[in-house]
C-alpha cells in the first residue's frame, strides 16, 4: 500500500515524568536510545510508517509524547481528543509512577472514552531496582483488562511487539481509522504545536 494511503494511528504516551516516553517514542520512530533526560514541554509527536503483516498493510503511527508534569496537563489533555489508543507508561524503578496510572487512565476515559489502551512496563532491564513486582503489574492490567507490555527501551526490547499488537487492536476497534489520511493533516499539526511552542517561549521570556 502507497504511505499515501495508510491509515494513520493517533496514539498518546501518558505517564509521570521520567518513566520513558520520550525515550520509547525516539527508540521506535527513530532507532535510537535517548540517554539523557530533557523534560518535555508540553506536547510533541514524531511518526513512522510500518509494515504490519497481520492487517497486511501500512501503517503511519503518529506517537504524541505528552508532558507528565502537573503544570502541562492543561495543555496536554486537549491533545488528547481524537486520539485512537493510549499507552499508559510506568518504570519498573518508580512506584509512583505505577500507582498513578489510576489517575492518567481516568483522563484518557474523560477525553477520549472508550479507546484501546495498553499497560506499558518501561526499564524491564533495571530488574536489581524493580520497585513493582511485575505479578502486581499484570494483576493491575487484568483487573482493567488492558494487555500489559513489559520493556527495555534502552535495550530495544518488546517495542516490535507493542506497536504490532497496538496496531491490529487499534484497527479492530476503530475501523474508521482506515480512511486515508493526507499529509496536510500532518503539517496542520506541526504548525499549531509550533505556534504553541512559541506562545510558551514567549511566556518565559517574559518571567524573565
Amino acid at each position: 500500500m502507497d504511505t499515501e494511503e495508510a491509515p494513520l494511528l493517533k496514539i498518546i504516551t501518558i505517564g509521570n515524568g521520567r518513566v520513558g516516553k520520550t525515550s520509547l517514542i525516539a527508540r521506535f520512530c527513530q532507532g535510537h536510545f535517548v540517554s539523557t533526560y530533557k523534560q518535555t514541554l508540553g506536547v510533541d509527536f514524531l511518526q513512522k510508517t510500518v509494515y504490519v503483516p497481520a492487517l497486511r498493510m501500512d501503517v503511519i503511527f503518529q506517537l504524541w509524547d505528552t508532558s507528565g508534569q502537573e503544570e502541562y496537563r492543561s495543555l496536554t489533555r486537549r491533545y488528547f481528543r481524537r486520539s485512537q489508543a493510549a499507552l499508559l507508561v510506568f518504570s519498573v524503578e518508580d512506584r509512583q509512577s505505577f500507582e498513578d496510572l489510576h489517575t492518567w487512565r481516568a483522563v484518557v476515559l474523560e477525553e477520549c472514552g472508550d479507546i484501546p489502551m495498553f499497560v506499558v512496563q518501561n526499564k524491564s532491564d533495571l530488574e536489581c531496582n524493580r520497585a513493582v513486582s511485575e505479578e502486581e503489574a499484570r494483576a493491575q492490567a487484568l483487573h482493567w483488562e488492558l494487555p500489559l507490555h513489559c520493556l527495555s527501551v534502552k535495550e530495544n526490547i518488546g517495542l516490535a511487539r507493542l506497536f504490532e499488537v497496538v496496531a491490529v487492536r487499534t484497527v479492530r476497534h476503530s475501523p474508521a481509522c482506515l480512511t486515508v489520511k493526507t499529509e496536510t493533516e500532518v503539517r496542520v499539526k506541526r504548525q499549531e504545536l509550533k505556534v504553541e511552542r512559541r506562545k510558551r517561549l514567549l511566556g518565559f521570556c517574559a518571567l524573565l
